[in-house]
């Protein structure tokens, strides 16, 4: 359980020896050098899940766009949550989608 501004708690992490779960840890450690992000370590773990989280639901879109043509996308992520991880000069960005 989590409330503002707290977010997924990364304090004990179970990744899979597979290819997939090498690539998260790759790409969670590619961000290691991002350094003074808002909590530390968890706004890079954030990023990381929400990143692999749109890269299963992309291929997801396409299998089933190729099962049903008439398939609509959704909307992809956007990295809407990545601003306000970083701290600003102005203090805490808001959040929510990207103006």
């Amino acid at each position: 359980d989590v409330g503002p501004p707290q977010t997924l708690n990364n304090g004990v992490v179970l990744v899979r020896n597979s290819q997939r779960g090498r690539f998260f840890v790759e790409l969670l450690l590619e961000k290691t050098r991002w350094g003074h992000t808002i909590q530390h370590d968890q706004g890079a773990f954030d990023e990381t899940v929400l990143e692999v989280l749109e890269l299963e639901r992309r291929a997801a879109e396409l299998t089933l766009a190729a099962a049903e043509p008439a398939h609509r996308a959704v909307a992809p992520y956007e990295s809407h949550c990545l601003l306000p991880l970083l701290p600003s000069i102005e203090g805490p960005r808001p959040r929510g989608p990207l103006s």
